[in-house]
């Protein structure tokens, strides 16, 4: 059983990079066999440098401030009595809908 997924957008382009610094394969030929251009596979690489996975998984920590750290989080949570689990179905037919 292999590792690696090819349905994992992330592995995939880490991947990609790993080919080319480890094992020695061309960027054209990486770049075809994991189906990106050669511009992205740069553009990968420099962000792999740069931040590691974090900025290929789309969190980058320049876009983090410490504002956004030390906010509070709230979450409402509310519990439905059976009889409204029934009678009130709109909800459930709009997301039907979908």
């Amino acid at each position: 059983m292999s590792f690696f997924s090819p349905h994992d957008l992330i592995q995939v382009k880490y991947e990609m990079v790993r080919k080319v610094e480890k094992d020695d394969w061309k960027v054209s030929r990486a770049s075809k066999a994991f189906g990106f251009s050669r511009v992205r596979f740069y553009e990968l690489q420099k962000a792999l440098e740069k931040h590691g996975l974090a900025e290929v998984m789309g969190f980058v920590e320049e876009q983090t401030s410490k504002e956004h750290l030390e906010r509070n989080v709230y979450l409402y949570v509310r519990q439905s009595t059976i009889r409204q689990v029934f009678e009130n179905t709109e909800s459930t037919k709009r997301a039907s809908k979908r």
